[in-house]
C-alpha cells in the first residue's frame, strides 16, 4: 500500500515540474531552444526514473522495503504513462504556439 503512496508522489512531482517546463516553453521564441528542451525534458524523464529505480535498489537493502513489483514493473509502468502525459503535453505545446 506505501508503494502506492509513493507512486502518487512521484507522479505529482512529474507534473509539476511539467506545469512550469509548458509555461516556461510558452514564453520562448527561439524554435531551436523550443526543440532542445523539449529533447531535455524527454531525457530527463528517462533520468528521473533511472534515479528512482536506483535509489528503490539501494533502500532494499535496508529495513525499509519499497515493492514495486518484479523488475520493478509499477516504476517502468509509471514511466510509460510520464512519456505518454509528455507527449500530450508536447502536442498542446505545439499546437499553442501556432
Amino acid at each position: 500500500m506505501k508503494e502506492y503512496f509513493f507512486v502518487l508522489i512521484i507522479l505529482l512531482i512529474y507534473l509539476i515540474v511539467s506545469y512550469f517546463m509548458n509555461r516556461y516553453l510558452l514564453k520562448i521564441s527561439s524554435t531551436i531552444k523550443f526543440i532542445v528542451i523539449i529533447i531535455l525534458y524527454f531525457i530527463g524523464t528517462y533520468y528521473f526514473f533511472s534515479i528512482l529505480d536506483k535509489t528503490n535498489y539501494i533502500i532494499k537493502n535496508t529495513k525499509y522495503h519499497l515493492d514495486f513489483g518484479h523488475a520493478n514493473t509499477l516504476l517502468v509502468l509509471l514511466l510509460i504513462s510520464c512519456f505518454i502525459i509528455g507527449i500530450i503535453n508536447v502536442g498542446i505545446l505545439i499546437f499553442k504556439r501556432k
